[in-house]
C-alpha cells in the first residue's frame, strides 16, 4: 500500500472513529433522548450526571481507545512518516469535537485528547495524570482544571525524555485544540443562556 493512502486512511479513519459518541448511545439508551434534547455535551462527565457510573465509564474508555488508536497505530504498526503525525493525533478529536453529519453537536473532545497523548508518548502521557485530583476539587470545570494541570505537565514529560519533536508538535496541538474548544464552547454557552 502507497505510503500516502495509508495516511490518508489514518487521518479519515481516525476522524470517522472520533464521530462515533458513545455518550449518545447512552443517551439514547437510558434517557430516550439525544444530548441536544437534553441540553448537555455529549461526553464522559455529561453520562456520569445524566445517567450513572458505568455508562460513564463505558464512555470514557471508548473515547480513550478512539483517541489512541490512530497515533499508536502510526508510530508502532505502520511507522508512517512522522511529519503526519500532528493529524493523524487530530483526526479523532476533530471527529470527536465536530462529528461528521453533526457538526454542532460534538464533545469537548478531552477523553479523546488523553487517548491521543497517550498514543503519543505511552506512559510518559500517564504522568500528567497528577492533575486528576484537581478536577475533582473544581467540580464546576472540572475539564478546564484537568487541562490547566496534566497537559503541561505531559507536554514537559514530552520534552525532557526527548521524544521526536513532531510527537512534540502533535502534543502541543491537541493541547491547543482542547483550549480552543474550551473557549469557543463556553463562549456559545454563555451564548445560548442570555437569549
Amino acid at each position: 500500500m502507497p505510503a500516502w493512502l495509508l495516511i490518508l486512511i489514518l487521518i479519515v479513519g481516525g476522524y470517522l472513529l472520533g464521530s462515533l459518541l458513545p455518550a449518545e448511545w447512552m443517551f439514547h439508551l437510558f434517557k430516550h433522548a439525544s444530548s441536544h434534547e437534553l441540553g448537555v455535551k455529549p461526553g464522559t462527565f455529561s453520562v456520569l450526571k445524566q445517567v450513572g457510573i458505568f455508562p460513564s465509564i463505558f464512555c470514557l474508555l471508548f473515547d480513550l481507545v478512539k483517541g489512541f488508536l490512530p497515533p499508536w497505530l502510526a508510530l508502532n504498526v505502520f511507522h508512517t512518516n512522522l511529519n503526519w503525525l500532528p493529524l493523524i493525533a487530530l483526526a479523532p478529536v476533530m471527529g470527536h469535537n465536530w462529528p461528521f453529519l453533526r457538526w454542532d453537536r460534538g464533545g469537548w473532545g478531552l477523553a479523546a485528547t488523553g487517548g491521543s497523548l497517550v498514543g503519543l508518548g505511552g506512559w510518559l502521557a500517564f504522568a500528567g495524570l497528577v492533575g486528576l485530583p484537581f478536577a475533582f476539587i473544581f467540580k464546576k470545570t472540572p475539564g478546564l482544571a484537568f487541562s490547566a494541570v496534566c497537559f503541561p505537565a505531559i507536554l514537559i514529560m514530552f520534552i525532557v525524555f526527548h521524544l521526536p519533536w513532531q510527537v512534540i508538535v502533535s502534543a502541543l496541538t491537541l493541547m491547543l485544540l482542547e483550549v480552543y474548544r474550551r473557549i469557543t464552547g463556553e463562549k456559545k454557552a454563555k451564548a445560548i443562556a442570555s437569549d
